[in-house]
């Protein structure tokens, strides 16, 4: 990876580096009523805080799993898609995180 200079000429090679990405995640929450789809919102907003530094572990197959390092920066996404769409049971949920930030 390659880092240019803010303030001069020049850049630093960082052998064996990664960018960093946005990795996004979409998924639905599904609540029993209208107060379990409340809290589960909020738990997902509270559990996963913005500028914490998170270790993200992903299967890759039965043994094996690859980490990632990822941190919130934006804010979660609870998209609506029509008017009828009342959240009583269901939200879509949309989330980004940064890989390789910290």
């Amino acid at each position: 990876m390659e880092h240019e200079s803010l303030r001069g000429i020049g850049s630093i090679v960082v052998p064996g580096s990664e960018a960093a990405w946005d990795m996004n995640i979409r998924f639905v929450l599904q609540g029993t009523d209208y107060e379990d789809l409340v809290d589960q919102i909020y738990d997902v907003q509270t559990t996963i805080v913005k500028f914490t530094k998170y270790v993200l572990k992903v299967d890759t197959s039965i043994s094996t799993t690859k980490n990632y390092n990822v941190m919130r920066l934006l804010t979660i996404n609870f998209p609506i898609e029509d008017s009828s769409n009342k959240r009583v049971t269901l939200q879509r949920v949309e989330l980004t995180l940064r890989v390789n930030s910290w």
